[in-house]
């Protein structure tokens, strides 16, 4: 799949997507993330707005986590696909264990 040029594998039968939360991806982007800032997404999947942010925004790290180890395969994947490796971390947690390993570091 491809979303305003960004690459994405996904296989539909192990997760959800939906195109028609490209909006709010793109207002999500354009409004509250800025370079230089880090974006935690606890509950990513295969990295629709993990992703498109460390394309669109070059200044920003990203913190990717999903609970679906298919999801997680896939965002690394995605990852690679859109040569954002520099800046997006995968992870495969509970979220409450995502969000108390970020409060602890």
């Amino acid at each position: 799949m491809v979303e305003d040029k960004v690459h994405f594998k996904v296989d539909v039968s192990k997760m959800y997507w939906c195109s028609k939360l490209s909006t709010e991806r793109n207002r999500l982007i354009s409004q509250f993330l800025k370079d230089g800032e880090v974006l935690c997404d606890m509950f990513c999947g295969v990295g629709p707005l993990a992703v498109k942010a460390a394309v669109k925004r070059l200044g920003l790290r990203v913190l990717a986590n999903d609970l679906n180890p298919d999801g997680v395969e896939f965002l690394r994947a995605n990852i690679a696909l859109n040569k954002v490796d520099k800046r997006v971390k995968a992870f495969n947690m509970d979220a409450r264990a995502f969000v108390k390993m970020l409060v602890n570091r």
